[in-house]
């Protein structure tokens, strides 16, 4: 057998925990959206009359600007947000960086988007408490409704979109020597000039890579810019309104594919500038050469005698240190109450007497939480959400198992082609991929079955699964397994006996992660949409259609209390796993 053979066969060995998960998404994945580019080009005969029809059409045109414009508005919000949240967790320690980033995990672990939709709705509408606060201080003129509009719209998606920046950046930055600028400073450079050569040039590449990350994840949002948007249709909106209400799949298909290709430039981008090191440090390619030209250039600018003139000017000011650093910690507290403000407003809103939802609410009752009770529909939506979550959350744990193994275990070459592959579900615009996979579920005959939507939703849960399990399994002691394996204990016996122990919260935050997606999906769900397949965030979108009933508040609450629930589960399952874990 020759050296290439031996080596090509290893390679393949090594990979065999993932193949798993790589053959799942290259099923459930990448043949959806290539049966989808496909259809574009077929559906109703072949020819590129579905992308002629898309490019003649106005709507489509003012749709595909307002996804380019909004997604671009929310993404420089969030960066600049963002930053200042990463700068307080890369500073800040004990008490205060934990609150920080329970804020930023409070709105996913507690909420799924049509909660927040809920809690916006109230909070914005024209007698709403934050429209009334916002016309107060003069920022909204008093004829000026914010709710439908482009604000609302920017307010729903930077509140998605603040979490993923924050921690893909944090993860990135906080291996930055901090002594850096207190080099730059004991060779006579001012703090501000000191901060501009040292700090910013090593976050520009992580930066920018993350924000490009969110630009492609504020693509996919169709139920916040549709709930809040008003007149201003996005991209997603339009596609799904060519499946549900015109059935014209071909169009729908043409759609998805121009959403693809934008998606696929905007990532070839991000890998130029920061690498795989943007998504995941552990795996990444480290920075690119285009992140040092930037950098090389931007050092030039701020070493230039303008700029020390100006960071000298700066440091003249009285306190202005202090005052710096007290505008930061208050900036700081009021993005943390931004992020927590829908599970504030959404879960007492649904405890009003009032059939009008108001925040706060008048009265206490439980009337609503009984009419959920007793209506059929409801219930069964919500059994449903159950089933699709639980089935999604066994798969993707095990499949993303795998995976992490290999990714932290693993030093083969294709260990980045790997995680690239198992990633791409949570870079790829939602809609595309929800339309993709309605397709081949279509002509599979799974569509508008439970089946169908487990498979979906495990697509995207397998990343959400897999950043939890490959940062454990990286942090765990392998040496305690190779110890076993002298000692002649199986493969079973080594996993039941001594990693299942150290790695269990892991595992049950896997599963609380991927459940939660699960749980809180409602593109797919509504595409698949069917008397026996409705789950409770469809219910609830559907709902909001016609009205903000309190009973979409109960509902909410419910969704919300279960997420509530189980992260309590898994909060204590950590603390008592520290606890027997020996502090020696």
């Amino acid at each position: 057998m020759s050296t290439s053979v031996r080596r090509g066969a290893r390679s393949v060995g090594a990979l065999a925990p993932a193949l798993p998960a790589l053959i799942f998404l290259l099923a459930f994945f990448l043949m959806p959206l290539g049966f989808m580019v496909w259809m574009s080009l077929s559906d109703p005969e072949f020819g590129f009359d579905n992308y002629v029809k898309a490019f003649q059409s106005q709507a489509t045109r003012n749709g595909f600007v307002n996804s380019l414009v909004i997604c671009a508005q929310a993404t420089v919000i969030t960066a600049v947000l963002g930053s200042l949240v990463v700068v307080a967790l890369i500073r800040w320690r004990g008490i205060a960086r934990t609150l920080v980033l329970l804020s930023l995990l409070l709105p996913f672990v507690t909420s799924g988007e049509l909660v927040r939709i809920v809690a916006w709705m109230i909070a914005l509408s024209p007698d709403g408490f934050l429209s009334t606060a916002l016309r107060g201080l003069g920022l909204v003129s008093p004829g000026e409704m914010l709710l439908p509009g482009r604000p609302a719209v920017l307010i729903g998606l930077v509140h998605i979109l603040l979490p993923f920046f924050v921690l893909t950046c944090f993860t990135a930055l906080k291996m930055l020597d901090s002594r850096l600028p207190q080099a730059a400073g004991s060779l006579g450079a001012p703090p501000v000039q000191a901060f501009l050569t040292t700090t910013v040039p090593l976050s520009a590449g992580p930066i920018l890579g993350a924000s490009l990350l969110v630009f492609m994840i504020a693509l996919g949002y169709y139920a916040t810019p549709a709930a809040l948007g008003g007149t201003d249709v996005v991209l997603p909106t339009l596609i799904t309104n060519q499946i549900q209400q015109l059935g014209d799949w071909g169009s729908a298909a043409a759609l998805g594919t121009l959403l693809l290709v934008v998606t696929i430039v905007l990532f070839a981008i991000m890998l130029r500038f920061g690498g795989l090191s943007v998504l995941f440090s552990a795996v990444g390619s480290g920075a690119s050469s285009a992140g040092g030209r930037f950098s090389r250039a931007w050092t030039a600018a701020a070493t230039s005698s303008g700029m020390r003139s100006f960071a000298s000017a700066c440091a003249a000011i009285p306190f202005g240190g202090a005052l710096l650093k007290t505008v930061h910690v208050l900036l700081v507290i009021g993005i943390c109450v931004y992020l927590a403000l829908p599970l504030i407003v959404a879960v007492p809103a649904s405890f009003g007497e009032k059939s009008i939802l108001t925040f706060p609410p008048s009265g206490f009752s439980l009337k609503w939480y009984e009419q959920f009770g007793a209506n059929q529909a409801w219930v069964e939506a919500l059994q449903t959400s159950l089933l699709v979550g639980l089935g999604t959350t066994v798969l993707s744990v095990l499949l993303a198992a795998g995976g992490a193994f290999v990714l932290t275990r693993s030093s083969t070459r294709g260990k980045a082609a790997v995680f690239l592959l198992l990633m791409m579900p949570l870079i790829m615009p939602w809609t595309v991929t929800a339309i993709g996979l309605y397709f081949e579920a279509d002509l599979l005959g799974i569509a508008y079955q439970p089946l169908g939507l487990v498979i979906g939703h495990t697509v995207g849960g397998i990343p959400f699964a897999l950043i939890v399990l490959t940062s454990a399994f990286a942090s765990f002691d392998w040496r305690l397994d190779r110890a076993a394996v002298s000692l002649g204990a199986s493969r079973l016996h080594r996993f039941l006996d001594i990693a299942l122990p150290f790695l269990r919260p892991a595992f049950f935050g896997a599963m609380l992660f991927a459940f939660i997606w699960s749980f809180t999906e409602v593109v797919f769900a509504f595409l698949m949409n069917d008397a026996g397949t409705r789950t409770l965030p469809v219910a609830m979108w559907l709902e909001l259609s016609y009205n903000i009933s309190p009973i979409v508040a109960a509902a909410g609450g419910i969704l919300t209390g279960s997420m509530l629930v189980l992260a309590a589960v898994y909060g204590l399952s950590q603390w008592f796993a520290k606890r027997r874990t020996p502090s020696g």
